[in-house]
């Protein structure tokens, strides 16, 4: 049984990489024809390999639940390769990590929990945390800590394993504080007892000796470090007590690598003058030496260490002009010009080196750059360039409800054009209906842009967890755009997208789609949202599809209830726009999927 549970998670392996392959097709520079052939041989490539994959999955939980210790192992042993070789899919590694910690807590085995402690607490930070479900927050949170509990044992661990103390300082001090707000309350205390624990009499000599521990340390200092911006506010809480800290670190540690040590004691002197634009005119100098080396990614991991230390001054130099006594046109010309180098660094990447952590910094560009935007087309363009197109399937997919969408609505201002009144009632009229429709098709699953990638592609079943961050995905654009009045008419398509029509269902529960002014425009994009999903076989290879006839039948069934039967009547009694959306849906996607994959590329 051993050998063939170890062959099982060596298949899983094979599955992963399969899965990148099939997707590197999708990149291949071929003519229409050729790459239209490679896209189904693909899509039903794919739809094999997603039954292989839940059957596999199914045979290593079930064979796991049997509570042999020799099973054990090996699913210990297996998760620790796929973790050397950074093979990555949290939402299948996550649940046997949580079985593997209830059997080793029982064990007392403390060096595989610190291994299992560490990667579970990251692994749902950056898989659930930062797609927003947020019920794991207390989960992430105690399982650095119980790392930290440990530190009786230190001397007893090999040296990679009294690394892991300081990686869990880190995420407590750094990483989880940036996705949990709430937490940065605790970052002071938790450096403080990272200090304290480094130069402990008893700790210290085994640090001195060991590589790894050393450049760990080092990385918890420096992150802290960068934090800096958050105590710019002189109301901030715990202010004092992060200048403290720096000082402290600064006539603590003397071997800091000296772009470290150069930062610290830059936001030191800030700390005793207060003087904002001596802080702003140090730190450009550093941003201009790193524009001087014209940095590239060169495939290495040194090369995106590089970057991100380069991004760390380049985004405090974003918040500090918040403080400048500058007007607005200046801090956009400022911005955009700190902002370009960095996305022509990305541009020249390929598309799928560190995919996540480039789609991480790409969403926190928009963010930063958007208060400085004019005009809704700049930020609708902006959106496209960092977020939309990073994610090729949902792209797709909007690029296809906006044409279904648009043909729809073409529809409906020949036949019935009362029904677009309330439209016009909130100013949106004329030629610009069309063009607001469709905006709004590119826009609605704006949330899902934010989603990992592993959960759009759905190369295997979705967890019960998945989905509830599925369910997410509506609100989840307003992180960026709640604050900004320009989207106001798109923000309830975002949200309402998923609602029955008569908001008997659907989700979030917590919206009400039938008293939105903007009723007709959330109706007519999830109409197409779903003409769309319940006809791809080609993006969304875990479903068969239904031929556009068998959909609209469907469509007919839950009229007045989940879709609004005007729109459904007016589709079902034009045989001529039936015409054009069946084209649509079959050989009008093969030609959307073919010049947004050469857009992609080439972008």
């Amino acid at each position: 049984m051993d050998s063939e549970f170890n062959l099982a998670f060596l298949r899983v392996k094979d599955i992963l990489y399969d899965l990148a392959g099939q997707n590197d097709l999708l990149f291949l520079d071929l003519e229409y024809d050729e790459w239209n052939l490679m896209l189904k041989k693909r899509s039903e490539k794919i739809r094999e390999i997603f039954q292989s994959y839940v059957d596999t999955i199914l045979f290593i939980n079930t064979t796991l639940d049997k509570n042999d210790p020799i099973l054990y192992d090996v699913a210990y042993k297996s998760i620790a390769k796929f973790k050397e070789e950074e093979i990555h899919d949290s939402g299948f590694i996550i649940p046997i990590m949580e079985k593997l910690i209830a059997y080793y807590e029982k064990q007392g085995n403390r060096h595989r929990l610190l291994f299992l402690y560490l990667n579970y607490g990251y692994e749902c930070m950056e898989y659930y945390l930062r797609m927003g479900n947020f019920s794991y927050k207390e989960k992430v949170r105690d399982s650095f800590l119980k790392i930290l509990k440990l530190k009786e044992h230190y001397q007893e661990l090999t040296n990679a394993e009294k690394a892991r103390f300081f990686i869990a300082y880190y995420n407590l001090t750094s990483a989880l504080p940036d996705v949990v707000e709430e937490y940065q309350k605790d970052i002071v205390y938790f450096f403080q007892d990272f200090l304290d624990f480094c130069f402990k009499d008893s700790i210290k000599i085994h640090i001195e000796e060991n590589e790894d521990a050393i450049d760990e340390i080092y990385y918890v200092v420096e992150a802290f470090f960068y934090g800096f911006a958050r105590y710019l506010d002189k109301n901030a809480l715990y202010r004092d007590e992060y200048f403290h800290l720096v000082e402290r670190t600064l006539n603590s540690f003397k071997d800091l690598k000296k772009d470290t040590l150069r930062i610290g004691q830059i936001i030191l002197d800030y700390y005793k003058k207060y003087d904002i634009d001596a802080l702003f005119l140090k730190l450009e100098e550093m941003n201009n030496e790193y524009l001087n080396k014209n940095l590239a990614f060169d495939g290495t991991e040194d090369s995106i260490l590089e970057f991100c230390n380069w991004m760390d001054i380049n985004s405090s130099l974003k918040e500090i002009i918040k403080y400048l006594n500058i007007d607005k046109k200046e801090k956009k010309a400022y911005v955009k010009m700190l902002t370009e180098p960095i996305l022509k660094y990305i541009s020249l990447m390929n598309y799928k080196d560190y995919t996540s952590y480039i789609d991480d910094i790409s969403s926190d560009l928009f963010y930063s750059m958007l208060p400085y935007m004019d005009g809704i087309d700049e930020k609708l363009d902006l959106i496209q360039r960092l977020i939309i197109r990073r994610q090729p399937i949902t792209y797709i997919h909007s690029l296809m409800v906006k044409r279904i969408s648009e043909e729809i609505t073409m529809k409906i201002l020949r036949d019935c054009p009362s029904l677009l009144k309330p439209l016009e009632n909130a100013g949106i009229r004329g030629a610009d209906l069309l063009d607001y429709i469709g905006c709004s098709a590119m826009l609605h699953d704006l949330g899902k842009c934010l989603t990992v990638g592993v959960i759009n592609c759905q190369g295997r079943r979705l967890t019960e967890d998945e989905f509830e961050c599925i369910k997410l995905h509506p609100k989840r654009a307003l992180v960026f755009l709640k604050d900004d009045s320009d989207f106001n008419p798109y923000i309830d398509i975002m949200i309402g997208h998923h609602k029955f029509y008569d908001g008997s269902g659907g989700y979030p529960i917590d919206f009400d789609n039938t008293k939105s002014k903007y009723r007709i425009a959330i109706d007519i994009i999830s109409i197409a949202d779903s003409i769309d999903a319940a006809t791809d076989i080609l993006g969304r290879n875990y479903t068969m599809g239904k031929d556009f006839n068998t959909l609209l039948m469907e469509l007919k069934e839950s009229m007045g209830k989940r879709y609004n039967p005007d729109i459904v009547s007016l589709i079902l009694e034009d045989d001529e726009l039936k015409d054009r959306l069946t084209d649509l849906v079959t050989e009008g996607r093969e030609k959307v999927y073919f010049m947004a994959y050469k857009e992609i590329k080439e972008s």
